[in-house]
């Protein structure tokens, strides 16, 4: 079947030809690479006045995989409790881990602590 057709107001079929320097598309490239956007989709929110997403710092987001990694580990180990494979739980507080993976998560998506 695939997928439904567009409304055609909404299809992208024109182009827009802009001639840079060197130096404006690093800066554009770095800007779009900031908020985890690509180049095309940057240019276009940015021209069109759409908001950005906040820049994420590198130093948030290695914290959050790392959390992430830990979380994945905490709940095959929970699921493992459940099936009755592992006799008792680890001593550790898993709802402040939880708690701590969704205050992170938020930081990264710019909602607050």
């Amino acid at each position: 079947m695939g997928r439904p057709p567009k409304d055609p107001a909404h299809v992208r079929s024109l182009w827009l030809l802009v001639r840079l320097s060197a130096t404006e598309a690093e800066l554009l490239r770095e800007l779009a690479d900031q908020v985890r956007l690509p180049l095309r989709t940057y240019v276009r929110r940015t021209a069109l006045g759409t908001k950005l997403p906040p820049p994420v710092p590198a130093v948030n987001s290695e914290l959050a995989r790392d959390l992430s990694r830990v979380g994945g580990n905490l709940n095959q180990l929970l699921h493992a409790v459940h099936m009755g494979k592992v006799a008792d739980p680890p001593a550790i507080d898993l709802i402040e881990l939880q708690s701590l993976l969704a205050q992170v998560r938020r930081q990264l998506r710019g909602e607050g602590p």
